[in-house]
């Protein structure tokens, strides 16, 4: 909880973690989440620990109220809706993830399509170990 505390501070410190002013943003309502990770730390007493600048990331934030309990207190869905409209793939419903960029699932012509030189770069038994999650060194 402390690290995205000092990253929220820091955040701020450059200007990234504005004030919501457009409120059809959902994903800019973030910009007073240090405030409610702290409330939410005092509200049951969750010792913060981890970065040695905790203290003073903390020491200029404002009290403010945690959202009422209900089934989606931090607006998950709507946030996620924006960003499936913004980032997915325009089909019926835009959809988010899938095995587009998943390279064990690409066929040896898209492999090659895809490198620089024309050539496959990954062998069978590179492909194998990938799924197999072994690290991969070029």
């Amino acid at each position: 909880m402390a690290l995205y505390i000092c990253t929220a501070s820091d955040m701020h410190d450059y200007g990234i973690c504005e004030d919501n002013d457009d409120k059809t943003n959902k994903v800019a309502e973030f910009h007073d989440a240090d405030q409610k990770i702290l409330a939410y730390a005092k509200k049951y007493n969750i010792e913060l620990r981890g970065p040695s600048s905790i203290d003073s990331c903390v020491e200029d934030l404002d009290e403010v109220e945690l959202p009422p309990a209900k089934k989606d207190p931090w607006g998950w869905a709507a946030v996620l809706k924006q960003y499936e409209n913004l980032h997915g793939e325009q089909r019926k419903k835009p959809k988010i993830g899938g095995i587009r960029h998943d390279i064990t699932g690409m066929s040896s012509a898209e492999h090659r399509g895809s490198s620089y030189d024309g050539k496959d770069p990954l062998k069978k038994a590179e492909l194998d170990e990938i799924q197999q999650g072994m690290i991969l060194q070029i």
